[in-house]
């Protein structure tokens, strides 16, 4: 079973058939990391950073059975340990084996025996570019303005959800609410008040239970699986309620927000002809 770390844990990983190397690395890189994981193989490497996910790898390049070169080329081939940035510790001098290396997917390297503040900061220097790694993935997925899963996420979500059905049965309902007038309020009151008004709608939809998304500039959208047409429907009345109901600052307030909104729901197995592109047509179509 796969163990959870603590979010903002920072974790490495170490893969070297050398035990006094792990013990040198445990003492000049503590305090660096939260976390220090060993494997004494390449093959005990991959199963741990599989199952870790940590943020740094440290690799010995020379090591019996499955070297380095080839754990690097795996991890690369593998979505979830792609971005992972890669250490080698290599006792080689030579600069072909080092450019093997760099180019099987490494980022940097310290040669053995290591000076401790020289690995200090090379590690350092590994863990920020995994954070900024993680926070551009974070980025390309969530719509910057409103904090909302972005449109190529809802494509992905709902085709899982879709297949979900199709495997499972159950009801899936997809909601779709527009807010209405909105280039009217950036023009009349500034795009600023504009971008207060998609916040002040994305916070109340986060509150709802399903998945929430921002599909374009006015346009919202809410996966439900489980749902059926009748709440559906309900839902949709009490959202564009509620969106009638939130006061934005700056915009009179004797001029309620309104939002067009619709709604598909299919209970599977889909009726003859229903296809998941169908389906989110079909939501789109009765905005």
């Amino acid at each position: 079973m796969t163990e959870h770390l603590p979010q903002n844990r920072t974790v490495l990983l170490a893969i070297d058939d050398d035990e006094g190397i792990h013990q040198l690395l445990d003492y000049n890189l503590e305090g660096v990391a939260d976390e220090i994981r060993h494997a004494l193989n390449g093959r005990q490497g991959l199963k741990l950073a599989l199952e870790y996910k940590p943020d740094v790898i440290l690799l010995d390049i020379d090591m019996p059975d499955l070297d380095g070169i080839q754990v690097a080329r795996q991890l690369k081939e593998v979505d979830t340990t792609r971005d992972i940035p890669i250490i080698f510790l290599t006792g080689l001098e030579g600069t072909v084996q080092l450019a093997r290396a760099l180019d099987s997917g490494g980022s940097d390297y310290v040669t053995k025996p290591f000076e401790g503040l020289e690995l200090q900061a090379r590690v350092r220097v590994a863990l920020r570019v995994k954070r900024l790694i993680d926070l551009l993935k974070t980025h390309g997925q969530v719509d910057l303005l409103s904090g909302l899963a972005n449109r190529e996420v809802f494509d992905r979500d709902v085709a899982v959800a879709w297949s979900a059905g199709e495997r499972d049965g159950g009801e899936l309902a997809l909601l779709m609410l527009r807010i209405d007038g909105l280039k009217r309020i950036n023009d009349e009151f500034g795009f600023q008040h504009g971008d207060d008004v998609i916040q002040s709608v994305a916070g109340l939809l986060q509150g709802e239970s399903g998945q929430v998304f921002r599909l374009a500039s006015s346009t919202f959208a809410l996966i439900r699986p489980g749902t059926g047409e009748s709440e559906a429907l309900q839902l949709l009345a009490s959202l564009q309620e509620r969106i009638g109901q939130l006061r934005v600052p700056g915009i009179d307030a004797d001029r309620p927000l309104t939002s067009s909104a619709g709604a598909v729901t299919v209970r599977f197995p889909a009726a003859d002809g229903m296809t998941l592109d169908s389906f989110v047509a079909n939501a789109k179509a009765q905005l």
